[in-house]
């Protein structure tokens, strides 16, 4: 902090014991916020994995009904996958061991069961409490019995907190890393920004339609955003955005053989959600693709938005081709680079939101 002050106020001797009075104030000021308990407070970088979650809770939680329900709903089925992958890698510790040790852990889920503290469960979550990146998801409730009922009927924002706080991870090093060449010929042909990983570099462009790449052979991530005019207003249902995607790609990716073009995988029916994004609707799809003709597929996700100053529909992509892979992590880790899609006249970068109450 820089305080500047006009040097013949100096010469005034009321005036320069009021000024030192000052800087002595700012300055402990500063010292309050900076130190806790007379020591200043360093966050190390927070530990584990993408996608692990440490579960914390007293044995008997842990043991229930309601303390399996929430290790089942943790550990579920990752939505339109070509195999089972479960959402989260889960530990679960008593509450006595949670220590210093595993403290600093990336994401964290700790129950508290009190009926004098707490009239019904709820949720709330705090940030950076152990260490840097760190985010903490805690669920409150007087009784075990009232959680039994409240952890399967709020699933998804369990789910969603924790997969949204890691793609706001990715979204974060997305805006300081990424293809500066890919975002700039992503201007350049549809006017719209987006934040790239650098592995993923070889691109392709057609009619408003931008395809990059990173073109393994062994765990492929591809990106691509395309443009329509806007002119139906159920433009945003399911099934016109999956009839546009069928024609986009059939014209637009083909296949190694001829008369082979991708096309969406009619074995496992889309998942469809709508959200809001920084105030804007946004729909997203998830489901498999394959190609006819050939025999190639894996996992998509897509966000569908409104380009309001051009009339336009933006839809941006992301599919995955890795045989015989897991392939969470890898979809959801190029998933992130659709949530830095910035429309015309947009100024600012949105987190994916997080649907709870933050601590105070």
């Amino acid at each position: 902090m820089f305080i500047f002050v006009d040097k013949h106020l100096l010469e005034i001797p009321e005036m320069r014991k009021k000024i030192n009075y000052l800087l002595i104030l700012v300055m402990s000021l500063t010292l309050f916020v900076g130190c806790k308990d007379g020591k200043t407070r360093t966050l190390t970088k927070a530990t584990g994995t993408p996608y692990e979650v440490l579960l914390v809770a007293t044995n008997p939680v842990l043991k229930s009904p309601a303390g399996r329900e929430l290790k089942s709903v943790l550990e579920s089925a990752v939505p339109a996958l070509p195999q089972a992958e479960a959402q989260f890698r889960v530990s679960a510790i008593p509450t006595p061991q949670f220590d210093n040790i595993v403290k600093p852990v990336r994401n964290i889920m700790i129950v508290e069961v009190d009926s004098t503290m707490y009239t019904q469960p709820r949720f709330t979550f705090a940030k950076n409490v152990w260490s840097d990146g760190q985010m903490v998801l805690y669920l409150k409730a007087p009784t075990l019995k009232s959680l039994e009922s409240f952890i399967p009927e709020n699933s998804e924002v369990i789910i969603n907190f924790f997969v949204n706080a890691e793609l706001n991870r990715v979204v974060k090093v997305l805006q300081k890393n990424y293809n500066q060449k890919a975002a700039e010929e992503l201007y350049d042909l549809l006017g719209v920004e987006m934040n790239i990983a650098g592995e993923i570099n070889v691109s392709k462009k057609g009619e408003n339609f931008y395809w990059i790449s990173n073109n393994s052979n062994i765990e492929r991530t591809d990106i691509v955003v395309y443009s329509v005019p806007y002119n139906d207003i159920n433009a945003f249902q399911l099934e016109n955005i999956i009839a546009r995607r069928d024609s986009v790609m059939k014209e637009n990716i083909p296949g190694a053989y001829p008369n082979s073009y991708m096309k969406t995988s009619s074995a496992f029916p889309p998942e469809y959600r709508t959200m809001n994004l920084g105030g804007k609707f946004v729909a997203e799809v998830r489901g498999l693709w394959e190609m006819e003709g050939d025999a190639m597929g894996g996992p998509f996700v897509s966000l569908t938005r409104l380009d309001e100053v051009n009339h336009r529909i933006i839809t941006a992509e992301v599919f995955i081709f890795a045989p015989e892979k897991n392939k969470r992590n890898a979809l959801r880790r190029t998933e992130a680079s659709l949530y830095t899609l910035k429309l015309p006249k947009e100024n600012t970068l949105p987190e994916v939101p997080i649907t709870v109450e933050q601590n105070n």
